[in-house]
C-alpha cells in the first residue's frame, strides 16, 4: 500500500466533487458561486478568477454576480492535469 499523499490539486479535485455531490443529493444546484468554489477547494479567489479570464473555467452573469453552472465545475476540474508528475514523496 502507497503512503503517498494526493497532490493538493488532486485533494482539492476531490474535496470538490465530493461537495458538488453531496449538495446534489439534498437539492439540485443550480448555480455555484465563486465564494462556493473557494469554500470546496476548488482554488482560491484570485486564482478562480484568472481562470475565468483565460476562458478556463465558465460563467454566467447575473447583474453583478458572478454564477458558475455544476457543470462548468465539472469540467473545469475534469480539464486539469493529473497531479501524478507533481507528486511529492512520502
Amino acid at each position: 500500500m502507497s503512503n503517498q499523499r494526493p497532490s493538493r490539486q488532486e485533494a482539492a479535485a476531490s474535496r470538490a466533487a465530493d461537495i458538488v455531490g453531496a449538495l446534489a443529493d439534498q437539492k439540485p444546484i443550480l448555480a455555484y458561486s465563486i465564494g462556493d468554489l473557494v469554500e470546496a477547494g476548488v482554488g482560491s479567489r484570485t486564482k478562480l478568477y484568472e481562470e475565468i479570464k483565460n476562458g478556463k473555467l465558465a460563467t454566467k452573469k447575473q447583474g453583478a454576480r458572478t454564477l458558475i453552472l455544476p457543470e462548468a465545475v465539472k469540467q473545469y476540474l475534469a480539464s486539469l492535469p493529473d497531479g501524478g508528475s507533481h507528486a511529492r514523496a512520502a
